[in-house]
């Protein structure tokens, strides 16, 4: 018998491999700004937050399909502690395992070799973020946002750290590959082509909604510019 998060577990498919990022960076690159921030982007870095986020996707939509709108604080704090205490055993481990940059020879009938330890750590990594989707999926209330734009929120701090710009809505300016009916700017390009290679649809008008000030803010905003 298998529970929400076990597929997350088994399933081990590199979506975003090297093909991949490539595919994102070159739907970035399409406008003349994108470009510049598409070749100045990590691409390691950029797999590895993708990878990680989604299976924030896989956990939040799994559990929001199960029990969507409810929110449990007493979960929420479970997952959070256990997000918590493997952060703190991986640092702890890796100071223990790792001497001189060396595993340690009372370590090694454990790691016998450097892939065995990655081939941990990478599991591990896998249960943090796991924890850390899942304590976001039971304190999350379903308030005028769908899951993908909640998602959208996700990429969008993922774009800040790998391409150094805040996420925006904006139209963009003229396709570098001269499309006169195309001008969405490059946030907008980059969800729409991560969610295309997670084979899941994602418009233009989803990405403006997901960034979006909340209504009450949107108001006080809209007060104070009046003042």
């Amino acid at each position: 018998m298998t529970g929400p998060f076990d597929a997350v577990f088994l399933d081990d498919e590199a979506v975003f491999n090297d093909a991949a990022i490539h595919r994102i960076l070159g739907e970035v690159a399409e406008t003349s700004h994108g470009k510049r921030l598409a070749e100045g982007c990590p691409r390691d870095k950029l797999a590895e937050r993708l990878a990680s986020a989604r299976v924030q996707w896989q956990v939040f939509s799994a559990s929001h399909r199960r029990r969507a709108g409810r929110v449990d604080q007493r979960l929420a704090t479970a997952f959070r502690r256990l997000a918590k205490s493997a952060k703190r055993f991986e640092t702890d481990l890796l100071e223990e395992v790792i001497q001189e940059e060396v595993i340690a020879r009372r370590w090694l009938s454990v790691f016998p070799t450097p892939p065995d330890l990655k081939a941990f750590l990478d599991i591990l990594k896998r249960v943090i973020s796991i924890a850390e989707g899942s304590t976001q999926t039971y304190e999350y209330r379903v308030k005028g946002r769908s899951l993908k734009e909640w998602f959208v929120g996700v990429l969008a701090l993922i774009f800040k750290d790998c391409f150094g710009r805040s996420a925006g809505a904006g139209s963009g300016d003229k396709s570098a590959r001269g499309d006169q009916d195309i001008y969405y700017g490059p946030f907008t390009r980059f969800a729409i082509a991560v969610m295309e290679e997670m084979g899941e649809d994602l418009s233009p008008d989803i990405v403006k909604r997901a960034l979006r000030p909340p209504r009450r803010k949107h108001k006080q905003a809209k007060r104070l510019h009046k003042r």
